[in-house]
């Protein structure tokens, strides 16, 4: 069987005065298309403001909060960032979910403060108005030096 075989087609047959079926007419096809134009415009402005839509969602990642827990793999809280008395406060934590440091922007200043296992600050710098501080304290909070004296 030959592949361009066309003579089993409909008009294609032996009788070439076989008529053909009609074509449509110019004037019938914008009739029956009018609707197709807008069909196209209004999909595609959907189009365009799908792609807005999906490109804002990508662009914009702004995340608003009063506080941010950062967790490890076993879930114990490893840092903070928080507002605390209307101050912003980074804090970090050992594996043992012990405070360990903080950062600190206080009503007089930025502040560091660096804790020990027992979670007693042991050292403080500090910032304000006045100038720059360091603070040495024991084991029992008691200061040992301080920078300026």
């Amino acid at each position: 069987m030959d592949p361009f075989d066309f003579d089993d087609l409909p008009g294609s047959g032996d009788n070439k005065n076989e008529p053909s079926p009609p074509l449509p007419s110019s004037d019938d096809s914008p009739r029956k298309r009018r609707w197709l134009e807008p069909v196209i415009i209004v999909g595609g402005l959907l189009l365009i403001v799908l792609a807005i839509v999906v490109w804002q969602s990508f662009s914009t990642r702004t995340v608003r909060a009063n506080s941010f827990i950062l967790l490890d793999d076993s879930g114990t809280v490893r840092a903070t960032l928080s507002m605390e008395d209307e101050n912003p406060s980074l804090t970090f934590f050992d594996p043992e979910g012990r405070q360990r440091s903080r950062l600190a922007l206080r009503f007089d200043g930025p502040h560091l403060l660096l804790y020990d296992e027992n979670q007693t600050p042991r050292a403080i710098l500090g910032l304000t108005d006045e100038g720059a501080g360091m603070n040495f304290l024991d084991s029992q909070g008691r200061l040992l030096h301080s920078f300026p004296r």
